[in-house]
């Protein structure tokens, strides 16, 4: 039984996702910066070149992760479809947020802004929601805890970013110009409410029976006896080897593999 690592496995993907850690990395980097400047210059209004910075390098930042967790799935050759889609999702977002960002230091209709900012959340929904079940499938969920748990996550989370995803795009879509939701959202408060904390409670949920089923199913195999080595060759990059009892981690290509006694 094998189980992938943290790791980047070897393959075409890798560079690709290197280069999308690296650019979250560096905007981050750039985050903290441009916000350490902004702080040194509250003896005034901002530079426009600032504030573009701090909201292109938060993009970026945000965006970077469900791109990675897509990307990193399409290397594992899994969800290959939804994947794909998630990771265009993900790019698109962060061009167009940024659009949204040069669009409005350029001083642009409002209502272009606005109906951009849209059309940017509208990217947004898929991406975050693909991003998040690429992460929790990142591992595939063995024992029934974690499965339950992993299922409820991804649902919990679709209907929390759904939720907020729709409000959002509305309240853009009435500053541009478009039909006025607020009415009818007024009207539903207390039940979206309800909603939006039932969901976040749920993927709160979903997270900690997928720690406890993980932790559960560590505790087991640590447990077993360890002193034996078998020989094995990697079913990813065909390296042969030779792996302790309770496994390691492939030589060649990181892959985590498990081994354990009958």
């Amino acid at each position: 039984m094998s189980e992938p690592s943290d790791a980047i496995p070897r393959g075409p993907w890798s560079v690709p996702i290197h280069i999308l850690r690296g650019a979250g990395v560096v905007a981050l980097l750039g985050l903290c910066a441009c916000g350490a400047a902004l702080a040194l210059s509250l003896r005034g209004p901002p530079p426009a070149a600032l504030v573009f910075g701090m909201q292109s390098s938060l993009v970026v930042a945000i965006g970077s992760v469900p791109a990675v967790a897509c990307a990193n799935m399409l290397l594992r050759a899994r969800l290959r479809s939804a994947m794909w889609f998630g990771l265009a999702a993900a790019v698109a977002s962060m061009a167009l947020w940024i659009a949204v960002a040069v669009a409005d230091g350029r001083g642009e209709d409002p209502r272009t802004v606005h109906a951009l900012a849209a059309l940017a959340a509208m990217t947004t929904i898929p991406a975050l929601v693909l991003g998040a079940v690429a992460g929790l499938l990142r591992r595939r969920p063995v024992a029934p805890m974690e499965r339950w748990g992993t299922g409820l996550a991804i649902v919990a989370w679709t209907l929390l970013v759904a939720l907020g995803g729709t409000l959002a795009i509305g309240g853009f879509t009435r500053l541009a110009g478009g039909p006025d939701f607020s009415a009818t959202i007024q009207r539903h408060e207390a039940a979206l409410a309800m909603l939006g904390v039932a969901s976040a409670g749920g993927f709160l949920t979903g997270l900690t029976l997928v720690a406890v089923g993980q932790s559960r199913r560590t505790g087991a195999r640590s447990a077993g006896p360890s002193d034996f080595a078998v020989s094995v060759t990697c079913p990813r990059c065909g390296v042969a080897q030779t792996i302790a009892g309770g496994g390691a981690s492939c030589q060649g290509c990181r892959l985590r593999i498990v081994v354990e006694a009958a």
